[in-house]
């Protein structure tokens, strides 16, 4: 076997570093200089009409090529080649990451990939290096190193099932704790600190989102009990990263009270209000910047909702068993929606564990 190329049907894959960055049809160079592929190509079965000129590969053609050679010998289990390709995946600019963009990968040449990642960094956690959210989950929360990657190369070995999301890893992890959790006795601390935790659950917390652009449906409305209540809010916009969530009520626009309006409104029996029907109704313009102040609605928990357990494996704080939802497959449910996620939190299980636990000693 020849060490300086991996072969299959589709072509070559030529690995000495003369040949980077050209290609060849059936042995015919038809590219040098290209300056894109980390190794040179010969392709098989390429249509002999596409090596007519020097340096031109219809791109389609030039990418499913170079896909296919790499994958069939990631489909064969080659872990050299997985090594290899790794390399120039992390090249956001390489051919090679051009054409795993353009198509689709398999679960199982994706996992060759991720377990290149695992071999690479034992114990490490792979991470979009621009979810910058997920990075304080994996970094804060899961205690555990996050390494970025380019998405030319994250994309790819996600398609694996050895590769999840942080947001899933961890909420695995707490899905765990609430399946597995043994109870624990509680102490004055932790009731105190239960207390304090609930108390600032249930008081009243008011957000202002201004807008210096026409919102248009950034955060629809309908009135009940004559009250406006968000019934939508657009996935990534103003209101969503404020934390505005369907339930909310807006109290003022412009330091204009709204009671009034919604009694006597037209649009009263409607659930798809705008912000700026609303502004040019009760002031009869669409001034800007306009700034809408929102309520969120206040919970009734109890102190019966909190459990205290202990688990010195997991190191989740806490955890949310929503009521009425049984686990499936092993996971526990999630809030069937947003829109009255008060009322289900009333019955929620709040899962404390105790290991994760630490007081402040001021007796010092």
């Amino acid at each position: 076997m020849d060490s300086n190329k991996l072969t299959n049907f589709v072509g070559d894959i030529l690995l000495d570093a003369r040949f980077a960055n050209t290609m060849y049809v059936k042995q015919m160079q038809v590219i040098s200089e290209d300056g894109k592929n980390k190794f040179g190509l010969n392709f098989n079965i390429l249509s002999m009409q596409s090596r007519d000129r020097l340096n031109h590969i219809p791109e389609g053609s030039k990418l499913q090529h170079v896909f296919t050679t790499w994958h069939v010998e990631l489909l064969g289990g080659n872990t050299r080649a997985a090594k290899l390709l790794y390399d120039a995946l992390l090249d956001r600019n390489s051919l090679e990451a051009r054409s795993f963009t353009e198509h689709k990968i398999s679960e199982a040449g994706a996992s060759l990939l991720a377990q290149e990642f695992q071999s690479r960094h034992p114990g490490a956690f792979p991470i979009l290096e621009t979810d910058y959210g997920g990075h304080a989950i994996v970094a804060n929360k899961m205690k555990k190193m996050p390494i970025n990657l380019p998405v030319s190369l994250y994309n790819v070995i996600s398609s694996s099932k050895l590769i999840e999301s942080p947001q899933q890893a961890w909420a695995k992890l707490q899905d765990e704790l609430v399946r597995t959790c043994k109870d624990a006795a509680w102490t004055p601390e932790h009731r105190e600190a239960v207390k304090i935790v609930r108390d600032v659950l249930c008081t009243e917390v008011q957000v202002s989102v201004e807008y210096k652009q026409p919102p248009k449906r950034d955060v629809l409305f309908a009135i009940k009990g004559g009250l406006l209540v968000v019934t939508e809010v657009m996935k990534g916009g103003q209101a969503a990263q404020a934390g505005i969530l369907p339930g909310c009520t807006l109290i003022r626009a412009n330091d204009v009270v709204l009671e009034t309006w919604t009694r006597t409104s037209p649009r009263r029996h409607r659930n798809d209000i705008t912000l700026e029907d609303i502004m040019f109704a009760v002031v009869a313009s669409e001034a800007r910047p306009i700034k809408a102040r929102f309520r969120y609605p206040v919970l009734q928990l109890t102190s019966s909702q909190f459990r205290l357990v202990c688990h010195e494996d997991i190191d989740v704080p806490l955890a949310a068993q929503w009521a009425g939802q049984a686990a499936k497959d092993n996971k526990i449910a999630e809030p069937s929606s947003t829109s009255d996620l008060p009322s289900q939190l009333k019955s929620t299980k709040f899962i404390i564990n105790k290991r994760m636990c630490a007081f402040h000693n001021s007796s010092g």
